[in-house]
């Protein structure tokens, strides 16, 4: 049996039309366009692939630039049932061949760099061509089917191997109610997105906001001197971050006078203690959140200012959303033992594209029927109830039978005076299997020793986890999301030997 709903962006036309659905920021303007103007344009778009041939089910590639025309063809995909299949910007010509041959994409959109759209035309894509002349728009409310797939999204990859998420339209429709419950909703909310629309943390923040109805200040990049003047001059009332993000903004910007927000939402990575304390000098309405590209964004997510309660927690899961913490033999843990994280709910994609061996990894049913999603994550439940993010278990290293988590040691080396960022890998040894190395970015004006570092690290951890190596650069090699890319950091290691 389908589950239909009518069209969430058709709906907010008929009863917000002149609201505003989206700021568009540019270098030297802002466009205002209200739920109407998105409506018609969506229209018009959904009429031209019509008369182009397009039918639901067809897999349609973008490079998904922060640009109205990525909004509309999310929103034309929507009502169409044409699947989007998203492709980083900022990926080379060939990496954006690969995905698109990965996701299957029949064609390509007229939307990015030209010179990126040529060299993926020569190299066999077929780019759409929209016919001029556009049929009368139908006027009867479109149906959309929340059971139907609707974007195609390649995880960050920081690991390993991107793979591709099909994300169906009620994972979205399910977080977004989630989410509602507990961060809540205003009418005059406005929602900054300056994460990249081929991640799920932007692509997130478009849809729910138009289901909820209020609006979003998109920007075309994460710029500190925009978004903190759009913070503080706007009445920005929620935004979404990466830790990183938010430190470079508390660093450069004016949080001071960022007087109209009332939700900082910090994903993507852990968030530093050193972090939540800055915060809460500045009194700032954070709410930290674990989520997942295969869980259609939030997971688990702390109440507003909880973080200063609990520092480090992610909180409770969301509504609809089932979260156990398993041994290796899927047997589930007592509150504050380590395992992985496994979930289960409406939010959780039901497999990875052309993925067969990822998938049967991934997606297991238990004993009962009931399928859930392996994230690899390692964490754990307190007494109350509130879940842990430690690590990734791909990023553990286990050197001389040990497990050791890096997380652990950068939050020591976190708390060093000279250390502004850092991330610790574990690379390959002879003797040990692994040994802890660990990549640093300094303070400005400050060189700090080797030496130094180890004997600080030696007044709070264990021998066997103080790093051997450590390699100080300008800064670490991120992903658009704002997460460190941890391959990158091991080949750094493997230069320098």
């Amino acid at each position: 049996m389908q589950n239909f709903s009518q069209d969430w962006l058709f709906q907010q036309a008929r009863i917000n039309p002149h609201k505003t659905a989206l700021f568009v920021r540019a270098k030297t303007n802002t466009q205002a366009i209200t739920f109407s103007e998105l409506d018609s344009a969506v229209s018009a778009l959904c009429q031209q692939w019509r008369a182009t041939g397009l039918q639901r089910g067809d897999h349609v590639g973008i490079i998904a630039t922060s640009s109205l025309e990525t909004v509309i063809h999310l929103f034309a995909a929507l009502r169409s049932g044409v699947v989007l299949v998203l492709i980083n910007a900022r990926l080379n010509v060939n990496e954006m061949n690969q995905q698109l041959r990965n996701a299957n994409s029949q064609w390509l959109a007229p939307v990015g760099p030209p010179e990126n759209l040529e060299h993926l035309k020569n190299l066999g894509h077929s780019i759409l061509s929209y016919p001029k002349y556009i049929p009368k728009q139908m006027a009867e409310a479109p149906q959309i089917d929340l059971d139907a797939p609707l974007l195609i999204v390649h995880t960050s990859g920081t690991s390993g191997t991107p793979k591709a998420a099909v994300i169906r339209v009620k994972n979205i429709f399910y977080s977004a109610i989630a989410s509602a419950f507990r961060l809540g909703v205003l009418p005059e909310d406005i929602w900054l997105c300056a994460m990249p629309l081929y991640h799920v943390g932007g692509i997130s923040i478009l849809l729910r906001s138009c289901l909820y109805g209020t609006s979003v200040d998109l920007h075309p990049r994460f710029d500190i001197e925009a978004v903190n003047n759009a913070l503080c001059e706007d009445k920005i009332s929620l935004i979404s971050l990466v830790p990183t993000m938010l430190y470079r903004l508390i660093e450069q910007g004016h949080p001071k006078q960022w007087s109209h927000l009332r939700v900082i939402l910090l994903g993507g990575a852990a968030t530093p203690p050193q972090l939540i304390e800055k915060c809460k000098t500045y009194q700032l309405p954070i709410a930290l959140t674990y989520g997942l590209t295969e869980a259609a964004s939030q997971v688990a997510t702390t109440p507003i200012n909880f973080p200063y309660q609990k520092m480090g927690t992610a909180g409770k899961p969301l509504m609809f959303t089932q979260v156990r913490v398993v041994n290796e033999h899927d047997e589930e843990v007592r509150p504050m033992q380590y395992g992985e994280i496994i979930v289960s709910g409406p939010t959780v994609i039901e497999s990875y594209y052309n993925a067969d061996d990822a998938n049967a990894v991934t997606f297991q049913v238990d004993q009962n029927g009931q399928k859930w999603l392996h994230t690899g994550d390692i964490g754990y439940f307190d007494n109350d109830g509130d879940l842990w993010l430690v690590q990734r278990r791909s990023d553990l290293i286990i050197s001389g039978g040990e497990n050791i988590y890096p997380a652990e040691i950068e939050h020591v080396l976190r708390q060093h005076p000279s250390i502004q960022d850092v991330c610790v890998v574990g690379i390959p040894d002879e003797e040990w299997g692994q040994r802890v190395a660990a990549a640093i970015v300094q303070r400005p004006n400050n060189n700090v020793s080797d030496e130094e570092l180890i004997a600080f690290c030696r007044q709070h951890l264990a021998g066997y986890k103080i790093p051997r190596q450590f390699l100080s650069v300008n800064e670490l090699p991120m992903t658009a999301s704002g997460k460190v890319q941890r391959g990158h950091v091991i080949k750094l290691f493997e230069i320098e030997q």
